[in-house]
């Protein structure tokens, strides 16, 4: 069994699935949330290797689920993916490790998930945010 564990943040249940089924083919235990406070509730009881993000969520956005688990110290090894196109711009994109187009391509997807263990460099970035609480956003 693999200790790689990625959490995937789609409000798109096709979109998660195949996403789930490529990752879990990759050696990923995966989970699938379909809103960010899910993925907040998620992120507080586990520590992913991978996120991977759509940003526009119900609830809560993939940007605030995106600066959570920056600000959270936990989670510093967490590679992030956003799902996006070339036009996705914003906090959320320079918070990501990596924006992958949509459609979400298998091989992309496998290819950014390969380096999910390879250590960070956004660490002045996530010392210059705020912290903020899943309660703080009620």
């Amino acid at each position: 069994m693999s200790n790689k564990y990625a959490l995937i943040v789609d409000s798109n249940p096709e979109r998660a699935t195949r996403a789930r089924h490529l990752l879990q083919t990759a050696g990923f235990q995966a989970e699938v949330v379909g809103d960010g406070w899910s993925a907040l509730v998620c992120l507080q009881r586990s520590t992913p290797d991978l996120i991977l993000v759509q940003p526009r969520l119900s609830i809560v956005s993939g940007y605030e689920v995106t600066r959570y688990a920056r600000t959270d110290q936990r989670l510093a090894g967490a590679r992030i993916l956003m799902l996006g196109d070339s036009s996705l711009t914003g906090p959320a994109v320079e918070l990501a490790d990596e924006v992958l187009e949509l459609p979400l391509q298998g091989a992309a997807l496998l290819q950014a998930a390969s380096t999910a263990s390879a250590p960070r460099t956004m660490t002045r970035a996530r010392e210059q945010l705020p912290s903020i609480s899943p309660t703080a956003l009620n």
